[in-house]
């Protein structure tokens, strides 16, 4: 299944940057683009839309109240909120009307695609045979992502021919099998690194990496930074409390 992932945006520039990002980086998505709630409506109308990134601020209408009457619907539609200000009442509707996530712009090519990674591992896929085996996948990696994880392994267990599962996985989620274990993994390892004083020795192997080398190594070509950089430098941000 191609996802389809419509971004209202008013602002070109920001529009354009966004769908040219997620075409780089998502081939399997096809992005559509709207400048304010009319044009998206159009292809609402007509387009089967997964996934929509929107604008708080829009020209006629803002994007919470077009939210409010989009949920009538499409109450399963998933939904990122890009808000140039990070107002907790404006978070709090967002929450409420059921936002996957809710972004303060600028928001960093990493954060976004994270973001929309997880939208779509979220996403309610259509009850047919194979969408329902990469569903399954998906619940099988996310409960066993600290152990060894191959592409062989996961086609046995939901009964899928390697390559077939290889290109039906890549086709559904957006990104290819060992891609997708690595985001999660990174994700998850991110969490340990604020939430625990765990060390880095400890948090490797929790997220699935027999090495801390290793695990250091990949978290610098996902991250830009190391664990400890990572660490030191959100913590700093939070007065350099390690919380319990």
């Amino acid at each position: 299944m191609t996802i389809q992932l419509l971004i209202i945006e008013d602002e070109a520039i920001v529009r354009k940057s966004i769908k040219n990002m997620i075409e780089k980086n998502r081939q399997s998505i096809t992005v559509y683009t709207a400048a304010d709630v009319y044009e998206a409506n159009e292809y609402l109308k007509v387009a089967p839309i997964h996934l929509l990134i929107l604008d708080i601020q829009l020209p006629e209408i803002d994007g919470l109240t077009f939210l409010k009457q989009l949920r009538k619907k499409h109450p399963d539609l998933c939904v990122i909120i890009l808000s140039a200000h990070a107002d907790f009442a404006y978070a709090q509707q967002a929450i409420d009307l059921n936002v996957v996530k809710y972004l303060v712009k600028p928001v960093s090519r990493e954060a976004l695609l994270e973001v929309i990674d997880q939208s779509i591992g979220q996403m309610e896929i259509p009850p047919s045979t194979d969408h329902t085996s990469i569903q399954q996948a998906l619940h099988y990696i996310h409960s066993h992502y600290s152990e060894p994880l191959t592409l062989q392994e996961l086609s046995d267990i939901v009964h899928l021919n390697t390559s077939y599962f290889s290109s039906l996985f890549k086709q559904t989620v957006g990104v290819n099998f060992m891609q997708y274990i690595t985001n999660y993994r990174i994700k998850e390892a991110k969490k340990l690194l604020l939430e625990h004083n765990y060390s880095i020795e400890e948090i490797s192997i929790r997220v699935g990496y027999k090495t801390s080398k290793y695990f250091i190594q990949i978290f610098k070509e996902h991250e830009k930074i190391t664990p400890n950089q990572y660490r030191k430098q959100r913590h700093s941000k939070d007065n350099g409390v390690y919380p319990k």
